[in-house]
């Protein structure tokens, strides 16, 4: 297994995926319900929570179609790039964009979601915390800070793990969107697994390296 190149390539494109998630995903979902959790105007943060929250009910099928038709290469984004002289590139072939197409699609579907919890976690401090604290003089970031975060701790090591096993747990969008492609940019762990026993029939092999992802998570 250890000296099969395409389960160190497997590995190694697991591992970067799920640094995108944990290291830029991850906070972005504190942030939103924070920002929602100031909005003043009732209507308004309605509908954004709805809006924010429907991606989470789409199939990745339909998630990949909206994605692939904007990133294609007559696709809206490369329109907008012709707007400004710039070449056209396409997405979801190019090496360089892919991940970052499954980054932001798969942050696109889960964002709103995700914040429900931090949300309902920050509904659950109590006012008089930051009564107390604009009584001291205290700014915004100060009781973000001292008071927001260490509330959101415990919530916060939860979705950490979580988010971890997710990570490394990744196929629909791989399967629906780029078959591990372009070359082998997307080819993850479990795709190669999937692969390994349901094209070639190597189940023995597929077994272990589930047993080694296995060990990883647990």
């Amino acid at each position: 297994m250890f000296a099969d190149k395409y389960f160190g390539l497997a590995m190694r494109n697991t591992l970067v995926i799920s640094a995108l998630k944990m290291f830029i995903g991850f906070p972005l979902p504190i942030f939103f319900a924070v920002l929602l959790n100031e909005m003043n105007f009732q209507p308004l943060k309605k509908t954004v929570q709805t809006v924010s929250y429907l991606p989470h009910f789409l199939s990745w099928v339909v998630i990949a179609g909206i994605w692939i038709s904007f990133l294609a290469k007559t696709g809206a984004v490369n329109q907008i790039r012709g707007l400004f002289g710039l070449t056209p590139i396409d997405y979801m072939t190019d090496k360089g964009s892919i991940r970052w197409v499954l980054f932001f699609s798969e942050g696109w579907r889960s964002l709103g979601w995700d914040s429900i919890i931090y949300f309902t976690t920050i509904l659950g401090i109590s006012p008089s915390l930051y009564e107390a604290a604009d009584i001291d003089g205290a700014g915004e970031m100060t009781k973000f800070f001292k008071i927001t975060i260490p509330f959101l701790s415990l919530t916060t090591f939860f979705l950490v793990i979580t988010t971890f096993i997710s990570s490394f747990q990744v196929f629909a969008p791989i399967q629906i969107m780029t078959r591990g492609g372009p070359g082998t940019a997307t080819h993850v762990l479990v795709y190669y697994i999937y692969t390994t026993a349901f094209t070639f029939y190597r189940m023995g092999y597929a077994a272990s390296m589930s047993w080694i992802l296995f060990i990883i998570l647990f």
